[in-house]
């Protein structure tokens, strides 16, 4: 975990040597990562309402407690958070985050206010 960190950090410091086919690759690999993240702040606040996921086995039903805790979600919160300390801007043609990327932080955010 803290190599991906220093080596995303290493990425952004050294913007200037990166070519436009690079920052593609490395835009479409972040909007994965940040999907990947956003969907699991999804499921966590949709296990904490009270949906529940029903398991393969003998079709129990297993309770949010069972699944997901707290300090995961504050993973993911951390996640996000040390994502959008980057410089990640530098990403995009012109150098504008794009309006779907912020949406889609904001939607989780939101989603997690709304249950405070």
């Amino acid at each position: 975990k803290q190599w991906y960190q220093r080596r995303v950090r290493g990425l952004f410091t050294d913007q200037d040597r990166l070519e436009t086919s690079q920052k593609h690759s490395h835009l479409n690999a972040l909007k994965m990562g940040v999907w990947i993240v956003v969907e699991l702040m999804k499921c966590f606040e949709d296990q904490a309402k009270g949906v529940h996921i029903v398991t393969a086995k003998k079709g129990k039903v297993k309770k949010e407690s069972d699944i997901w805790g707290e300090g995961e979600k504050q993973e993911g919160m951390a996640a996000l958070r040390q994502i959008l300390d980057l410089n990640i801007a530098m990403l995009w043609n012109p150098p504008v985050v794009g309006s779907s990327f912020v949406d889609q932080i904001a939607d989780c955010c939101y989603k997690l206010l709304e249950r405070q």
